[in-house]
């Protein structure tokens, strides 16, 4: 796999990303879902973009890799679709990442994209 540096973070991701959007949904099994992101992270990929809004990916990334943690890097999105509060608000972010941490069983988030 080739990697470049993300900017002028330091930070070397691969050209490869992984977009977490169909694993939200149900039309895959937990076990092909598990296999899947085991084999996303074995083939070198070490992005992986979801966000709230693509269904259960979110918790499936944390369910399934999360003990790999320290081998990928997280995109995601946040600060809309929070109940009670206003889209884009303060609490709006900070609950999304509170939540977004939770769901991924991290303690890190690396690229937030609002």
């Amino acid at each position: 796999m080739e990697y470049r540096e993300y900017g002028n973070s330091g930070l070397k991701v691969s050209v490869v990303g992984f977009g977490a959007g169909q694993i939200g949904n149900n039309s895959q099994s937990e076990k092909e879902i598990e296999i899947l992101l085991n084999h996303v992270l074995d083939s070198g990929i070490n992005l992986i973009d979801s966000a709230r809004s693509y269904g259960l990916s979110e918790e499936r990334i944390g369910k399934y890799i999360s003990h790999r943690r320290d081998e990928f890097f997280i995109s995601t999105k946040i600060g809309y679709g929070i109940k009670g509060v206003s889209d884009w608000s303060y609490d709006a972010i900070a609950k999304g990442v509170e939540e977004a941490l939770q769901k991924y069983r991290t303690d890190r988030l690396d690229f937030v994209h609002l």
